[in-house]
């Protein structure tokens, strides 16, 4: 048996005593050591939040208005602590709605000891490797970071020198030379661009989210405004409704806008200005948005590549880093939804969609809001 301070730590949530005293000894005699058994969802939240186990053994069916499904993503969403389903039911539509949860495993009662052994180990397994995954993960993210704040220099001084010379040797300067320098000073300040892009990814996924309630409205706003300048130069558009108010960051939420904006105006077609539709719905999931513009489109095999890193769909006659959509991407994950885009039919235009939020906790933005005859803000 482990010595007590590497004994995992288990709570039980179960209504029935005869099947919680029978759990609680077989634990105990694999080497486990149960902090609390307790017998209805409030209960089984409350003791998760005060005694940190690392793992929960849950009771679908328990004492009281609220079941063990919903605190099992109220304990995953809080503190992301691996929870297993110990039920009586096996049917269909309890899996399915147990399945939303993010369950670690599923043992149906009655159960045998070396099931509940080989389930609970597993989860504990899985779990030591999600977090292993975690700090990987961020270790991985502060070295990006690091290599990126720190190549900004050293581009920088190279850019300074070659123009510094080529100030010096302007007389002398053969027409091909300059094309070379130009070259050399272009190359620079893509590389520049690059970096940025790569130190702005490494933040988005580093810095800790602010959460708050935001006028979708007010973001897009704000966007137009920054964006003004390329507005105005491709006599772009930009219509939202409705303008629902959601639960996000406000800086992530600024650049996901923007970026899906500055996408839009960029790939659309040069012979006619650009159009961009933005609509939010409610959903299961959260808000629905949807960013519909009147551009080429994206060909149905390229549709999940673009959103990796460093991907690029046109060559060098747009400029770009390639790492806008990839940035969508996190931002939308870090909060908690998926992104993804759709053209019907090439030459027609695409829509990107993502969800964020949960509605329960959302409203959409009445009479103060825009309607689609006026752009937002």
């Amino acid at each position: 048996m482990p010595e007590a301070s590497d004994r995992c730590r288990i709570l039980i949530a179960e209504d029935e005593q005869v099947v919680a005293l029978d759990v609680e000894s077989g634990l105990d005699e694999l080497g486990y050591e149960v902090v609390s058994v307790v017998s209805s969802a409030v209960e089984a939240v409350r003791l998760t939040e005060e005694t940190r186990p690392d793992l929960v053994l849950m009771d679908i069916q328990l004492d009281g208005p609220t079941d063990g499904i919903a605190a099992a993503e109220e304990i995953r969403r809080r503190w992301q602590i691996p929870v297993v389903f110990l039920t009586a039911s096996a049917g269909q539509e309890v899996l399915s709605h147990a399945k939303a949860a993010g369950p670690y495993g599923y043992v149906t009662k009655p159960f045998r000891a070396s099931e509940l052994n080989a389930t609970v180990a597993m989860a504990l397994e899985r779990r030591r490797l999600t977090r292993d995954l975690e700090e990987s993960n961020t270790e991985l993210t502060r070295f990006s970071y690091a290599v990126s704040h720190d190549l900004q220099a050293p581009v920088r001084t190279i850019r300074m020198l070659v123009d510094l010379l080529s100030r010096q040797l302007e007389a002398v300067l053969s027409v091909e030379q300059r094309k070379l320098i130009d070259l050399v000073m272009g190359a620079a300040d893509h590389m520049q661009h690059l970096i940025a892009s790569l130190l702005q990814y490494a933040q988005t996924v580093h810095v800790q989210l602010d959460r708050q309630m935001l006028s979708s409205s007010e973001i897009v706003a704000a966007v137009e405004a920054t964006l003004a300048p390329l507005i105005a130069e491709r006599n772009a558009e930009i219509t939202c409704n409705p303008c629902p108010v959601v639960s996000a960051d406000p800086v992530q939420l600024q650049q996901l806008f923007q970026h899906l904006f500055t996408n839009a105006i960029k790939y659309s077609r040069q012979e006619q200005s650009p159009r961009i539709a933005i609509s939010g719905e409610p959903t299961e999931e959260g808000w629905h948005f949807a960013v519909s513009d009147n551009g080429s489109g994206i060909p149905a095999d390229k549709q999940e590549s673009v959103f990796e890193p460093l991907t690029r769909l046109h060559g060098s006659e747009i400029p770009g880093t390639g790492m806008g959509l990839a940035l969508c991407r996190t931002i939308v994950e870090r909060h908690g939804g998926r992104i993804w885009v759709e053209t019907p039919v090439m030459g027609e235009g695409v829509s990107f969609h993502f969800v964020l939020g949960n509605p329960e906790k959302m409203q959409i933005k009445d009479s103060e809001g825009c309607d689609a005859a006026h752009a937002c803000g």
